[in-house]
């Protein structure tokens, strides 16, 4: 292969891109069917999902949100599928111990928030895609043959059509691929170029068919290259938020071993008042906290993702996760409040900051500076992208029940 080299916008050197191969793309996603993850959960589907429920012939149980389907262990590739195509409204996690399913809370976590990224940048493209001036002169002339992702014909024609472009969409992914590091070749100086590079091939993979058939079919117009220059930004944008999931899981895996340090807390306190002793004498330690959890009288640790996502054709509209934290040792009619949106109104709102220190949980024993570096971080690192987070904790009429909120938009 004949080495490219040149100079990029700032100034520096460049050569090839990394090579790429399926054998990349398998290590930044790899093959779902060998990698079943475990985490005991429920599926909360949607009256879309339950339609997908009864077509595999699977039992769900209806609740007041949905239809729950209990599981154990999964593939990633379809809570994926599911959560792409709008099938669910949540999903309720409990777990006995936190500290032994980290892995697999981090796991779950990046599944969802790496496919909001995915939704979001294929109608983020889409929707520049659709409403560019000549898009929209060829509809108003063309009323029977409308580019048009609401038209079956159209999408039908459109597919089969690219079925017959295989070579011409290798070499139109290969020239991005290209320009992206040529254009962003910053961007690839550290330690993850080729994870980088596979991100950036598996994000073109995630084109909608329309967008990839304007800019191959209309390529040579002036506004389609302004277009597939915005593709470029896009990607480069894209890769930089893929930084985002990793650090929602750092947040969220933080605050639930808060949580459940809260629950123990206040079960170990109860135990010792029934008794006459008081926590100060008898204060909490590793030891203690195993046994509770190994004798299981602990309460279990609640946290429910929560889906609003919208369809492709919705312009100006943001695709949200809100992962909630349930600390208490029992379920109220104010946690179902939230849960289903009802009025809330009336319910303590405090920041994530002021209700763990307000509240006494940080003593000798826990200090959540790290969760506060996260947390910062987080909020950085979504403005620095575009991207939205914020959290904030609801207390109910018990002071030991409240519900914490770490919401995500992009």
């Amino acid at each position: 292969m004949k080495l490219m080299t040149g100079m990029s916008p700032g100034g520096k050197p460049y050569q090839n891109p990394p090579p790429l191969s399926s054998s990349l793309l398998q290590a930044v996603k790899p093959p779902e069917s060998n990698l079943p993850l475990t985490l005991p959960m429920k599926l909360v589907l949607n009256t879309t999902g339950l339609s997908v429920l009864k077509s595999n012939q699977a039992k769900g149980d209806k609740n007041l949100s949905g239809y729950e389907v209990p599981v154990s262990q999964y593939k990633p590739d379809v809570i994926r599928k599911l959560l792409l195509k709008n099938c669910l409204n949540r999903i309720d996690v409990s777990l006995d111990d936190v500290v032994r399913h980290r892995r697999d809370i981090l796991d779950i976590t990046k599944i969802l928030f790496f496919s909001i990224l995915y939704k979001q940048f294929r109608r983020d493209l889409l929707e520049k895609t659709v409403n560019t001036i000549l898009i929209q002169q060829w509809n108003r002339q063309h009323p029977r043959q409308k580019l048009d992702v609401t038209s079956d014909q159209s999408m039908s024609s459109i597919e089969k059509s690219l079925a017959g472009k295989t070579e011409e969409q290798a070499l139109f992914r290969r020239n991005l691929l290209i320009h992206l590091w040529k254009d962003y070749y910053d961007l690839f100086q550290d330690d993850e170029p080729h994870k980088k590079m596979g991100m950036a091939e598996k994000l073109i993979q995630e084109m909608h068919p329309l967008t990839m058939f304007i800019l191959l079919d209309y390529r040579k117009h002036d506004e389609i290259k302004q277009l597939t220059q915005f593709v470029i930004e896009t990607i480069a944008l894209y890769i930089k938020r893929f930084a985002l999931p990793e650090f929602n899981g750092l947040v969220l895996l933080e605050y639930l071993q808060s949580s459940e340090r809260e629950n123990l807390i206040n079960l170990y306190s109860g135990i010792l008042e029934k008794g006459g002793r008081h926590t100060e004498d008898f204060p909490m330690n590793d030891q203690i906290r195993n046994e509770l959890i190994k004798r299981k009288i602990s309460p279990v640790t609640k946290f429910s993702f929560l889906f609003e996502i919208k369809n492709s054709s919705t312009r100006g509209q943001i695709n949200r996760i809100r992962t909630m934290v349930i600390s208490g040792d029992k379920e109220s009619r104010e946690i179902n409040d939230i849960l289903f949106h009802r009025d809330n109104s009336r319910l303590d709102k405090r920041s994530v900051k002021d209700y763990l220190e307000q509240d006494g949980q940080c003593d000798e024993n826990y200090n959540p500076e790290i969760l506060y570096y996260y947390l910062n971080h987080l909020e950085e690192a979504c403005k620095e992208t575009g991207c939205s987070f914020s959290s904030f904790v609801n207390c109910g009429s018990d002071n030991r029940l409240s519900m914490t909120h770490l919401v995500f938009d992009s």
